[in-house]
């Protein structure tokens, strides 16, 4: 793996995207927003709190999930992954070059996040700096199931439809703008098959949501578990070079 390829090729994608793609990214943070509001008003305030490390999870969850279109997009249309191959580039670098594409994409939609928190108090510095820790084995993950993803389709348009089956399972199903106590634990298990689950367990403790207790040791070990599982299967069922 080249830090430095990888680092070079995600910053340029990321502020082409943002030059000439503004309006995605603006439409991509009201989304999660819209949640916000509509929590809100239903739970008269009681899931503000929810909703805005909801509005986290969400974006960099998503966001990290799309690498399947721009994975799709660079092996089946532009073709530009066969320039990659016929580079220095391996698979490691092109992935890990998307993840980063993808966390630069993100950063001005979590600064309008951060700045909601603050405002309404939801987490404290060394809080923040815990569920940075916890959002980027998240963000690792969602990368590695978006590219995996990306490989199944023979033709780019059937990724819409598959982007929006997952987005909803993977960052809408699971207990990310609501307290995880509300579910029952076979469920919670059964939701933790997303990685955004553990992560929403977790970022729920850090912030004083809800106490530590068994379920979020069991959690850190389920998010660091499928964020390596999903790299390996990454690894191995990559596309990458033809037979």
């Amino acid at each position: 793996m080249n830090l430095s390829r990888s680092f070079w090729f995600g910053y340029y994608l990321a502020t082409a995207y943002i030059k000439r793609g503004s309006s995605y990214m603006f439409s991509a943070m009201l989304t999660p927003m819209a949640v916000l509001f509509v929590f809100s008003i239903i739970s008269n305030g009681a899931l503000l709190k929810y909703a805005v490390l909801g509005g986290f999870i969400t974006i960099l969850a998503s966001n990290s999930l799309s690498t399947m279109f721009d994975a799709a997009q660079m092996r089946l249309d532009t073709k530009f992954q066969d320039l990659f191959v016929a580079s220095r580039m391996d698979v490691v670098d092109f992935v890990s070059g998307l993840g980063i594409s993808n966390l630069v994409y993100s950063l001005p939609e979590i600064a309008v996040y951060i700045v909601i928190a603050v405002v309404f108090g939801v987490f404290t510095p060394a809080s923040f700096l815990l569920m940075a820790v916890i959002l980027l084995p998240l963000s690792v993950a969602m990368t590695s199931i978006g590219v995996l993803f990306s490989y199944i389709p023979s033709h780019f348009r059937n990724i819409w439809g598959m982007f929006s089956i997952i987005s909803l399972l993977f960052t809408f199903v699971p207990p990310i703008y609501y307290p995880y106590s509300l579910l029952p634990k076979p469920l919670l298990y059964i939701f933790a098959l997303s990685p955004a689950t553990p992560a929403a367990v977790l970022i729920q403790n850090v912030t004083g949501l809800q106490p530590f207790g068994a379920v979020s040791y069991i959690m850190v070990g389920v998010l660091l578990a499928e964020t390596l599982a999903f790299l390996l299967m990454l690894m191995k069922f990559a596309k990458w070079r033809e037979d």
